[in-house]
């Protein structure tokens, strides 16, 4: 089964893992803000992160493991509708420093209260505010594939959390907004320049390559397309005025012969009915000298106004 656009970026996210210590711990804050979920037993506090990515899971353990030393699991449950693959739960169970890591991710207050605002010191460095960003879309993000449209979004429980993250993404000129749909909070970007900007940022550079190359072709095939389309509306009006034209004549001819016109009408008409289909330009280029396209704009209306007296007097003679 081939994976999504969506998973090519996570799997290439989940591979990455920096260097510094304070960069891991602003990426792992973020996807604890994001998908973390408390547990409580025996007032005893623990987390649970929940995943369909295997990569992100493992991603998830390392740097919880790297940085708290906490006593973590990996659960797997198989999801047996829809031949959907397995979701993973990254468990920490109630212990020593699971409150504390909690404190230093800004989850919970230094008064053990829930906390919805952002860490701005969290995210003071470059580094650091580009690994809370990679977090934050292993979290809670989701790209469309370019063939199916520009959408990049993020869908939040809280809505306060999530304000504060649309004015952390527009602070990288990046132009988001915010919508409520299915009890969550959603930040979304339609541009497709600010979905490129984004997976630049955050270091899915293939996924970016990629990304761009679908963005060139199907420019590419919009614009072959608005020019068919283009020459097509062309063609059809050109089609219909040489009819018009051509019955025009033919009036003419009926009532008082070709030959009655002036010798530079007689030529245009010839010229149309022998050419029913070329445009006014390439008609003009048939002419010796050649004429431009506004000249033979100009005799063929000269012949359509003689057209359009005839049919007056035909309508006066009939009433």
């Amino acid at each position: 089964m081939s994976i999504s656009f969506a998973d090519e970026v996570r799997n290439e996210l989940a591979r990455i893992i920096p260097e510094r210590r304070c960069c891991q711990r602003s990426e792992l804050t973020a996807l604890i803000r994001s998908n973390g979920t408390l547990s409580i037993t025996q007032r005893q506090i623990g987390l649970i992160l929940k995943t369909d990515n295997a990569a992100v899971a493992r991603k998830i353990f390392k740097l919880i493991k790297a940085n708290y030393n906490l006593f973590t699991e990996i659960m797997v449950r198989k999801k047996m509708r829809f031949h959907r693959h397995n979701s993973y739960q990254v468990k920490i169970p109630p212990q020593k420093g699971t409150r504390e890591m909690l404190i230093e991710a800004g989850v919970l207050d230094s008064m053990y209260r829930f906390n919805y605002k952002l860490d701005h010191d969290l995210v003071a460095r470059e580094c650091c505010s580009r690994s809370y960003l990679r977090g934050t879309f292993l979290g809670a993000g989701s790209v469309n594939h370019p063939d199916r449209g520009y959408h990049l979004e993020f869908s939040f429980d809280h809505e306060e959390y999530a304000r504060e993250l649309l004015d952390f993404f527009n602070s990288f000129q990046l132009n988001g907004n915010m919508t409520f749909r299915k009890n969550s909070h959603v930040i979304y970007f339609k541009n497709s320049d600010d979905i490129a900007t984004f997976l630049n940022l955050i270091g899915a550079h293939s996924a970016l390559l990629k990304y761009e190359d679908y963005r060139v072709m199907k420019n590419i095939k919009n614009d072959v397309n608005r020019r068919v389309n283009c020459e097509t509306a062309n063609l059809e009006k050109t089609i219909t005025a040489s009819m018009q034209q051509l019955e025009d004549i033919q009036l003419i001819a009926d009532k008082y012969g070709i030959d009655s016109l002036p010798a530079s009408l007689q030529e245009i008409a010839r010229l149309r009915i022998a050419h029913p289909y070329v445009s006014l330009k390439e008609l003009g280029q048939l002419l010796n000298p050649p004429l431009s396209k506004s000249g033979v704009n100009g005799r063929l209306r000269r012949i359509t106004k003689i057209a359009n007296k005839i049919r007056q007097n035909q309508k006066i003679k009939g009433g």
